[in-house]
């Protein structure tokens, strides 16, 4: 689904937890950053376990959306119930892809970085971090979540951050154009390339988001400026 897949991680078992009594457990989630989706439009929600590395996926409907979250409901069916109340009390079963990818040697991990798929691919962000990123950024299946969630990382090497950069593929994508505009890493040449392609409406927004740098936002003006 694209912009239209939205990605959930957890910090550990107990905060997994928490989000199943408090939302999950009622047939919601509230999805943490921007999305390009509107009230009502359909879209999936794929959670991890911050343990076992397993992904779960949902498909429901964008109710409310803001700048900090995106808040969506899923039809919960009493199969769903269970199968989600499992999937929250499972951190138990540590011999699994957490445990897998820890032991491997570094060819394993660039192995499963280039062909994992998306449960293997965020756990091994989540163990590796930096050492993996250059790999997964390679992978033809990576998603425009895990995309952002790599552009937005303030210790993102420049040379990595210049492929994201010059893909405009993922660029297109608001999700990662916002991730990159957030990053202070980025110079001058790549922000105008950010910049760029972004629709009008949209680059008018940019020199009043505080969250931006001041160099981001210059850079808009002067572009508006031209335009």
């Amino acid at each position: 689904m694209g912009d239209r897949s939205l990605l959930i991680t957890f910090d550990d078992e107990d905060h997994l937890g928490r989000v199943y009594e408090r939302e999950l457990e009622q047939g919601r989630v509230s999805c943490p950053g921007e999305t390009e989706l509107a009230v009502g439009e359909r879209c999936e929600v794929v959670l991890v376990h911050p343990e076992t590395g397993d992904s779960f996926l949902l498909e429901g409907k964008a109710v409310k959306v803001t700048e900090q979250a995106t808040e969506v409901h899923f039809g919960s069916t009493p199969l769903l119930k269970n199968q989600l109340k499992k999937f929250a009390g499972e951190g138990g079963r540590r011999d699994n892809i957490q445990q897998r990818l820890r032991a491997l040697p570094a060819a394993g991990r660039r192995r499963v970085a280039l062909a994992g798929d998306l449960t293997e691919r965020v756990a091994l962000e989540r163990i590796y971090g930096k050492e993996v990123w250059e790999a997964l950024l390679q992978n033809n299946r990576i998603t425009m979540p895990e995309v952002a969630r790599m552009a937005r990382m303030g210790t993102m090497p420049k040379p990595l951050l210049e492929t994201i950069v010059n893909n405009p593929g993922w660029v297109k994508v608001p999700q990662v154009r916002r991730a990159l505009l957030a990053n202070r890493r980025l110079d001058g040449p790549m922000i105008q390339k950010v910049l760029r392609l972004a629709p009008r409406a949209e680059l008018e927004l940019v020199p009043k988001q505080t969250a931006y740098p001041m160099a981001v936002r210059s850079a808009a003006k002067q572009m508006l400026t031209g335009r």
